[in-house]
């Protein structure tokens, strides 16, 4: 019953943010479409449209790796963590490279009236757009499906927030809604860091997370004793909360803990938190 209410709230919570993101993208492409005129509307749009494109093509799939490493817990969600920023810094940079080149080369065809600093400054957000984008397969891979819903609920908010403050200040011109764009995306990253902190340290806890992989050698008995992850894992750590290796299921590397089974078990454990 519990499981059944949780999934209620969860697809309410979906429901919710995308009719938010809905209603709140309508109001704001009405002041930008009004405030631009036709022309302006046409060159913001491409200037939308090639961030897209180029986020397609250079992320490898890379946020679905990281649902599937967190869902799997292939590695510590501060591992994966860590490979969204690097993924993230590293794309960007990339991203701003090529798209370098590729005014250059698209600049008659598809770029005119479109300066090369107003494109690259249209680009200034990949770093922040492969972040939010990989946080959001983060969350999935966790199944913290409203703090998802909350990522997004954040950037459109703050888009239109952005875009009414430019509009009162006299700059929403094409150069002030890409600064809106760029803005509402380095809120929500700040935002998403800060939330996922605590689902990264257990929900705010302290101490050590350790992941025990074990591998069968052989026979029906060495398969068997490779449940010692599930068996023993909390009661080590509990009693012991340091890390080591513990091999060939015979005794703990530092504190002589019997671990049943003939497996080979490497431990590999990731600090975090305070002590």
């Amino acid at each position: 019953m519990k499981r059944r209410k949780s999934i209620i709230v969860e697809t309410a919570g979906v429901f919710g943010a995308r009719a938010v993101f809905f209603v709140v993208g309508l109001i704001s492409s009405i002041i930008i479409n009004r405030t631009l005129g036709a022309e302006g509307r046409g060159v913001f749009a491409i200037l939308l449209l090639y961030p897209d494109l180029l986020f397609m093509l250079f992320s490898f799939g890379m946020g679905e790796a990281s649902a599937f490493n967190i869902g799997k817990k292939v590695f510590s969600d501060e591992r994966v963590f860590a490979g969204i920023i690097t993924a993230s810094l590293v794309a960007g940079a990339v991203v701003l490279l090529f798209g370098a080149g590729l005014y250059e080369l698209l600049r008659v065809a598809q770029f005119k009236g479109i300066g090369f600093g107003m494109f690259m400054f249209s680009l200034a957000r990949m770093p922040l757009y492969f972040f939010f984008r990989f946080m959001d397969y983060f969350f999935i891979g966790r199944t913290e499906i409203g703090r998802r819903n909350a990522l997004i609920v954040v950037q459109i908010t703050s888009y239109l927030v952005f875009i009414v403050l430019f509009l009162l200040t006299g700059r929403l011109n094409v150069f002030g809604a890409v600064a809106t764009v760029n803005l509402s995306y380095l809120v929500v990253c700040l935002y998403g860091q800060e939330r996922s902190a605590g689902v990264r340290r257990g929900g705010g806890s302290s101490g050590r997370k350790c992941e025990i992989r074990a591998q069968a050698t052989v026979g029906f008995d060495s398969y068997m004793g490779c449940y010692v992850r599930e068996l023993f894992h909390d009661q080590i750590l509990s009693r012991f909360g340091s890390c080591g290796v513990v091999r060939g299921g015979v005794r703990g590397h530092q504190h002589g803990v019997d671990v049943p089974g003939s497996c080979g078990v490497d431990r590999f454990c990731e600090e975090f938190g305070s002590e």
